[in-house]
């Protein structure tokens, strides 16, 4: 999990959005071929296939997002140990958020008793299991940055930078990269000039 906290911004939005928005444009860019009846894209094989692998691929993006909350989550508790309770109320709702997204996507569809309503009750809980851990995620950041306790007025900007995902992970992960820097401190502050 520490591969986390030194990825890069830009490595991390490939790997928790890019990826998945780029097989979507691909399945969009070739619906017309298919369409057509192209003998390049046989329609029930090509179909098929690229839905699962879009699945397949959401599903990682997902798990992928959720282990970076917990990772970033927990290891700045560790850095700014504050209330055990709610540490501990945060990894608990990521391991249910887990559950839910796989249940949603592997078993619900699978079951005699799949409903639009159970699935748009999985979708709400999942948002309030969301809002909570960027609410945890926020204090904690910002508590680290300031040396001090802070309140919800001083971490709505962080708040809203995490549940605007993906937009939010540009600026929340150089803050968090720069937090769990190991390099030593003489090498961090050296600037290189090419005069």
């Amino acid at each position: 999990m520490k591969m986390f906290l030194q990825i890069k911004h830009w490595q991390l939005f490939i790997l928790t959005f890019g990826i998945n928005y780029a097989l979507v444009v691909l399945q969009k860019l070739t619906k017309p071929a298919y369409l057509t009846r192209s003998p390049l894209f046989e329609f029930p094989i090509y179909i098929l296939l690229l839905s699962r692998i879009i699945f397949y691929v959401t599903t990682f993006s997902t798990i992928m997002l959720i282990s970076w909350l917990w990772a970033i989550g927990v290891n700045l508790a560790k850095k700014h140990p504050g209330d055990a309770l709610s540490e501990n109320v945060f990894k608990r709702i990521l391991i249910l958020k887990i559950g839910l997204t796989l249940f949603q996507g592997f078993i619900l569809p699978r079951t005699t008793f799949y409903s639009y309503d159970a699935s748009v009750t999985i979708i709400f809980i999942s948002f309030a299991i969301g809002w909570y851990c960027y609410y945890f995620i926020a204090k904690r950041l910002k508590s680290i940055q300031k040396y001090r306790e802070v309140g919800f007025s001083e971490i709505i900007g962080e708040f809203f930078a995490l549940a605007a995902y993906p937009i939010g992970i540009w600026f929340i992960q150089p803050r968090v990269n720069t937090i769990f820097d190991e390099r030593p401190a003489i090498e961090k502050n050296t600037r290189y000039r090419s005069d």
